[in-house]
């Protein structure tokens, strides 16, 4: 399954070296910074990056495929999954935003 990005910016960290066992808890993870809406999205326990560090993106690009990298994710007890988490940079601080309802009432894309 594609991981889409919810918004146009510049990935800005990303780790595509993730290997079983790692005590890193996102695994293959990305950030993609939204300069014009001062968000910072990040999306873990991927597969697989489409992406490399300082790519610029567009909302609904394809940056990754869904895994289960990362320490807890990796476990037999968790299925596949994406991470998401969004943040709003205000006053140079990042600061967690709520996009569940809004994400919820959007209609996803049929696969090709």
């Amino acid at each position: 399954m594609q991981v889409l990005s919810l918004t146009a910016g510049i990935v800005v960290a990303l780790e595509q070296e993730w290997e079983q066992g790692s005590s890193l808890r996102g695994g293959k993870y990305l950030w993609v910074y939204d300069p014009v809406n001062e968000l910072l999205v990040y999306y873990a326990h991927n597969n697989t990056l489409h992406v490399a560090l300082g790519d610029i993106v567009q909302p609904g690009d394809v940056i990754a495929e869904v895994g289960r990298s990362g320490y807890n994710a990796a476990k037999r007890r968790s299925p596949t999954h994406l991470h998401l988490t969004v943040l709003k940079v205000k006053d140079g601080r990042p600061l967690p935003l709520n996009v569940y309802q809004e994400l919820a009432r959007m209609r996803t894309r049929p696969a090709h």
